[in-house]
């Protein structure tokens, strides 16, 4: 009950930066304590599950069931974002997976994330408050 007075107090554009900052300092901690090959496997089937349950939960029936995701996707989600929800984790988890591929080493990839997962972050926040040019096609 209190996250959801607090989860309604703030803007919809913060409570989704700080979901998407929490998950990735997530993700970098555990790249940190495990190898690249087990974060690869972990993230390719955390990539498989999170498309599913994106096609699940895009019917809106659906997701009525399960009642604690639909309160978070009903305060966080993007108007032009309900066709594929969680559309940016599923992005994040492709980058992810690329850059261990690509990389190999364990502090390249995890530099690389850092940089993706608070320069996301933050440019959005920063942008949306203090920016002067709006982006006519963006809902926030």
């Amino acid at each position: 009950m209190i996250l959801v007075f607090f989860m309604s107090l703030i803007k919809t554009e913060l409570k989704r930066q700080g979901i998407h900052l929490l998950v990735g300092l997530l993700l970098l901690a555990f790249i940190l304590f495990s190898s690249v090959l087990i974060s690869a496997i972990v993230f390719s089937f955390l990539l498989i599950f999170g498309i599913v349950l994106s096609g699940f939960i895009s019917n809106k029936k659906q997701r009525k069931k399960i009642k604690l995701l639909d309160l978070v996707l009903s305060s966080v989600e993007r108007k032009n974002e309900v066709a594929l929800p969680g559309y940016g984790v599923i992005v994040f988890f492709i980058g992810a997976l690329i850059a261990l591929f690509l990389f190999q080493e364990k502090l390249i990839v995890l530099g690389a994330l850092t940089v993706l997962v608070f320069g996301d972050s933050v440019s959005t926040l920063i942008g949306t408050q203090l920016g002067k040019t709006k982006i006519k096609t963006k809902n926030y």
